[in-house]
C-alpha cells in the first residue's frame, strides 16, 4: 500500500473529523497508481476521469465515506452473503492492498477471489471482460 493511501486510512481510524481534515488537503500522489494504472488511464480507461471528476466536484465526502467504511465494521454479516461474488483485485494495487480482498474472500463463503498479476487499482479493469464472462456463466446456471 502506498504511504499516501495508508495516511487516509489512518486518519479514518481517528473518526470522521480526522478523515475530513485529511481529505480536505486534496493531496494526490501520482505514485499511488502503478505505471500500468497510468497507462490504463491514458488509454482504454481515459473516460474514467469524466465519471470521477463530477463525483468529487462537491468535495471529498465520497472519499471520506470510503475510508470510514474501509476501516470500520461493514454493518452486516459478511458470512450471510449467499449470492456468487467475484472479488477482482490487482495484485499490485497501491490504494487498496490485496490483503483486503483476501480478507473478504475468507469471510464471504460465496466469494471467489481473482488476484490479477501485474494489475493495479485501475488497470485491473482490463479484466472486466473475464469478470463479465464469470457473471454470464453464473446467470446461465
Amino acid at each position: 500500500m502506498h504511504p499516501a493511501a495508508a495516511a487516509g486510512l489512518r486518519a479514518a481510524l481517528d473518526g470522521r473529523a480526522a478523515a475530513e481534515k485529511h481529505a480536505a488537503r486534496g493531496e494526490f500522489d501520482p505514485e499511488t497508481f502503478t505505471p500500468a494504472d497510468h497507462e490504463a488511464l491514458g488509454g482504454t480507461w481515459s473516460w474514467f476521469g469524466e465519471v470521477v471528476g463530477p463525483a468529487i466536484a462537491c468535495g471529498p465526502a465520497p472519499l471520506v465515506d470510503d475510508h470510514l467504511a474501509y476501516v470500520g465494521p461493514p454493518g452486516f454479516g459478511l458470512a450471510g452473503i449467499a449470492a456468487p461474488l467475484l472479488l477482482l483485485h490487482g495484485d499490485q494495487d497501491r490504494m487498496d492492498p490485496p490483503a483486503h480482498a483476501e480478507w473478504l474472500a475468507e469471510h464471504i463463503p460465496s466469494a471467489e477471489l481473482r488476484l490479477v498479476p501485474g494489475a493495479g487499482h485501475i488497470s485491473v479493469l482490463d479484466s472486466a471482460a473475464a469478470a463479465l464472462e464469470w457473471l454470464r456463466e453464473r446467470a446461465a446456471a
